[in-house]
């Protein structure tokens, strides 16, 4: 039995020449379970198969798993993040289009409310005893949901809070933008886990700042929006890092994320880019410029802007909201 999203590995002998072996590696999209046959315009008595195996897909490819999040009277579904709980649930949210909504899609692919009312939900992350934090762009706030749903206001009064990243520790770091759409607050805060704030870097070239991620080596990153500039804050101290539009020239940086060395960096465009945290090398992971909605090889699926990603545990398994169609994208990584 072939499960999920494997490769089926075929090894193919002439019957003449048994030392003679043709191995043919095939990418299949299958359901669990389902039969397979193995077809071919050889007679059967001019060829032999020897073994069919199977091993985990070393191929990087995306795939639709959830299409067209619908907002909760029908309106547009705008995705603006997405967390990945420990359990593989995702935690998708949305703008101000239908008042600022949180939904669950869990690991059957079942879509349902998980929290409502919010005036917009934007940035969001878990933190290890899986409470998820959403910062709301409109409330000014920073909102705290038990894994049972019950949500309490963990910070308030701030200026236009839009990423959110929480790290090893429970301390909540979040990018300020500038309510009202000012663009200027050009600060990340830091949050202890008991609500303390503390601003953990301001100005030095910071300004709309949404996206914030720190890396293994206990380096922040933050990224102002419009100028595509991706900063490395350190104990504070805030330096340009890498300027994302001398690699895309319309890039903005709207939520990003770390995995294994790299900063990885959805951009509305119909790209995702990701940055070298070693040496700020840049370049283009996924997508390109036709912005539709394309499975397949990751050098050939396309994205519908693309707003924010998010990893499974093991990293294998990236995960993207593309905010135009509501749908969330999968992508298997590898190593």
């Amino acid at each position: 039995m072939i499960e999920d999203n494997q490769v089926t590995d075929i090894s193919v002998a002439n019957s003449g020449s048994l030392d003679s072996y043709l191995t043919i590696n095939v990418q299949t999209d299958i359901t669990s379970g389902q039969l397979v046959s193995i077809l071919t315009t050889e007679s059967l008595s001019e060829l032999r198969i020897d073994y069919v195996d199977q091993f985990e897909n070393p191929y990087q490819m995306v795939e639709t798993y959830s299409e067209s999040i619908v907002g909760s009277e029908g309106a547009s579904f705008r995705g603006d993040g997405i967390s990945v709980s420990s359990s593989g649930e995702l935690f998708v949210s949305s703008g101000a289009q239908d008042g600022g909504r949180v939904v669950n899609v869990s690991t059957s692919r079942t879509v349902s409310d998980f929290a409502t009312n919010l005036n917009s939900a934007n940035g969001s992350d878990f933190d290890s005893n899986g409470n998820l934090f959403v910062a709301s762009y409109q409330s000014d706030a920073v909102f705290k949901f038990t894994p049972d749903g019950t949500r309490t206001t963990f910070a308030s009064n701030l200026n236009g809070p839009a990423g959110l990243w929480v790290d090893n520790n429970d301390n909540v770091y979040v990018g300020l933008f500038g309510r009202n759409f000012s663009g200027d607050a050009a600060t990340v805060l830091r949050f202890t886990p008991d609500g303390v704030q503390s601003v953990y870097a301001t100005g030095q070239g910071l300004n709309d700042v949404i996206g914030v991620v720190g890396d293994d080596n206990g380096e922040i990153y933050a990224g102002n929006f419009n100028s595509a500039e991706l900063y490395r804050i350190t104990n504070g101290n805030v330096a340009l890092y890498s300027n994302l539009k001398d690699t895309l020239s319309n890039a903005r940086i709207n939520m990003i994320d770390y995995a294994d060395g790299f900063i990885y960096v959805p951009v509305f465009s119909g790209r995702i880019l990701r940055v070298d945290d070693s040496n700020s090398e840049t370049s283009i992971f996924a997508g390109s410029a036709d912005e539709s909605t394309t499975n397949g090889p990751i050098n050939e699926a396309t994205f519908s802007s693309p707003a924010a990603i998010d990893f499974s545990s093991d990293n294998q398994e990236m995960f993207v909201i593309d905010s135009d169609t509501g749908n969330v994208r999968r992508v298997y990584i590898g190593d």
